[in-house]
């Protein structure tokens, strides 16, 4: 792993944008905070990829997650 942020460091520079794909079972969990520290200014798209897995009081909590931090999804 260190190996690659190490990559991704010296790539970010190179991207317009990150676009973070995250499990909806376990999205929160799934999402490395260590993103946050490779490149902050840059604009993120997160992706929530199978969502028609989650039942609805999964999707309340994330929706609330999410809507607290003003993101949509």
């Amino acid at each position: 792993m260190a190996k690659s942020f190490k990559e991704l460091k010296e790539l970010a520079s190179l991207a317009n944008l990150f676009i973070i794909v995250l499990d909806a079972r376990c999205p929160i969990s799934s999402y490395n905070s260590d993103f946050d520290l490779i490149s902050p200014q840059k604009p993120r798209l997160y992706i929530i990829n199978k969502s028609d897995l989650m039942d609805k009081a999964k999707k309340d909590q994330i929706n609330n997650f999410y809507k607290d931090k003003n993101l949509l999804w």
